[in-house]
């Protein structure tokens, strides 16, 4: 009895695997296709958010009413979480800012006349939005006090922390006005709150 053996490279064979290596490549051009597309929808909606010292009005006399104010740079809206103030070795939930205040304007300040917005977590600032954080009355000294404590990210005793997120839920941590990091949680700021300023 004769056994005929056939061909292992037959045309079936070879007609299988080149359709594995086409799916196998579809599914890789599809994940890659995916994995832009969301980077792209991530990029269309992505917030930036800064915080710093303005001017609102200067006098002629060298005395000026200023502002703290919460700006979103960036192109998509950004969702606050949390806010943290921190002051020398004090740390401030942002609902505790009358204390922050009672606190700052008795070490340094010594105004009378100032006053503040509220920023509630959720709060969602649009694309272009500012928000006045604090306003303080017209004094001669007080800005160039502020200014000193808040000198372009080389503060030493003050910052803001915010944690704040897209619309997709990717995290974004800011301190020092504008240093900005992504963060997978919120509770990653308390590393910037336990920093050692320089």
């Amino acid at each position: 009895m004769t056994i005929n053996k056939g061909k292992f490279w037959n045309i079936e064979i070879i007609v299988g695997i080149m359709a594995t290596i086409v799916s196998v490549c579809a599914l890789v051009v599809s994940v890659t296709q995916t994995r832009i597309m969301r980077e792209q929808q991530y990029a269309q909606v992505w917030p930036n958010l800064t915080c710093g010292i303005w001017s609102a009005n200067t006098f002629e006399d060298s005395t000026a009413n200023f502002e703290f104010h919460l700006n979103n740079k960036g192109i998509g809206p950004a969702i606050i979480k949390d806010i943290k103030i921190k002051y020398k070795n004090d740390i401030f939930e942002d609902n505790e800012r009358q204390k922050f205040f009672q606190k700052l304007i008795s070490d340094t300040l010594n105004l009378v006349q100032y006053g503040f917005g509220s920023v509630p977590k959720n709060k969602v600032m649009l694309a272009g939005e500012d928000h006045t954080m604090w306003a303080f009355g017209r004094n001669k000294t007080s800005k160039k006090v502020l200014e000193a404590l808040w000198s372009g990210g080389n503060n030493q005793d003050l910052d803001i922390v915010i944690c704040y997120q897209n619309i997709y839920g990717q995290k974004w941590i800011v301190h020092n006005g504008t240093e900005t990091e992504e963060c997978k949680d919120c509770a990653e700021m308390q590393k910037y709150l336990n920093q050692k300023k320089k």
